[in-house]
Parts: structure tokens; sequence; C-alpha cells
């Protein structure tokens, strides 16, 4: 599963470069994908599944780092044309501050992301039914 989580983000912004699809519908489905998956393992409770409440962030476990990295690869999924086109054209330090201004907000999208879908989403949860 790690891998998936990995390859799909990945081949979506690929997917999305290559036929130039300049819209948020791919990555909405990405993330409603994700999502199913994770209601689906978890259950009915909407607490566990948006992670609601106190949880633990710590990045030394590295099934954290995959997360993290699968949100924020999506999350960039969403800018991924600007980001592409800013590197064609080159970077002046005009077009630098907009990269940043950019590439910042699908950072911070991807933490969010994170938090609220991506975390705990390869934990086991059948051992906490028990």
């Amino acid at each position: 599963m790690k891998a998936i989580l990995i390859i799909m983000p990945v081949l979506l912004n690929i997917w999305i470069v290559l036929l130039q699809v300049d819209s948020v519908f791919p990555s909405l489905l990405a993330a409603l994908v994700v999502g199913l998956y994770k209601g689906n393992r978890i259950g009915p409770d909407i607490k566990k599944i948006f992670n609601i409440g106190k949880v633990n962030y710590s990045l030394k476990n590295p099934i954290r780092i995959v997360e993290l990295t699968s949100a924020t690869l999506l999350s960039l999924s969403t800018n991924i044309l600007s980001l592409v086109h800013f590197f064609k054209d080159g970077l002046s330090s005009d077009e630098f501050i907009f990269f940043s201004i950019t590439f910042g907000y699908s950072v911070i999208f991807g933490f969010i992301l994170f938090r609220f879908l991506f975390l705990y989403i390869l934990q086991d949860h059948s051992k906490e039914s028990l």
C-alpha cells in the first residue's frame, strides 16, 4: 500500500502535465478515492476518518513520512502546470516570487491534506476493533 500511495499522485501529476489538464477535478477525484479507501477501512466514525481531535504528528515513523509525501504530491497536482510553466520559461526574479507563493500554497495544502485525510491511512485499524 505504501507504493500505491506514492505512485498514485506521481502518475496523476505526470498525466496532468502530459495532457495539459487545467482542472482541479482529477486531484479532487484522487482525494475522494483516498477518503473512500480510508473510510472503508476505518468504518463510519467520522472523527477517526478525518482525524478530528488530538493526533500525533511524529515524523520519526517512516509510515508518517510516506503519508506526508503522498499528501504533498497530491497537493502539487493542483498547481503542477503552473510550476512546470515556470521551469519551461525560466525563472526571473519576479517569476521566482510567484513560483515561491504557488509552491508554498501547495505545501500548505499538502499539510492540510496530511492532517485531515492521509494521517493514519496506513495504520492497521483491525487491532483497535478487537
